[in-house]
């Protein structure tokens, strides 16, 4: 397995994980913190801009989906 169709394998469950539960994966629950690892990481090289132009452009999609159901706080 390469490490584009590794990094695809981890978007996909990302996708799929955030699609159906509408939260980020939590570091705190065991099962999820492979996942969470995996974001922070990405974000971290969006930020530095050491992610590669066509995966920046499918992260991006990501975390458009992550901030459409980001929590609101209710006492605003």
């Amino acid at each position: 397995m390469t490490q584009s169709e590794r990094w695809q394998m981890q978007y996909g469950q990302v996708m799929a994980f955030i699609a159906t539960n509408h939260r980020r994966p939590s570091k705190y629950y065991a099962e999820e913190r492979l996942l969470w690892h995996w974001l922070r990481r990405n974000i971290k090289l969006m930020s530095k801009g050491e992610l590669p132009i066509e995966r920046k452009e499918k992260f991006e999609a990501l975390i458009a989906l992550d901030e459409k159901y980001r929590r609101v706080n209710q006492f605003k």
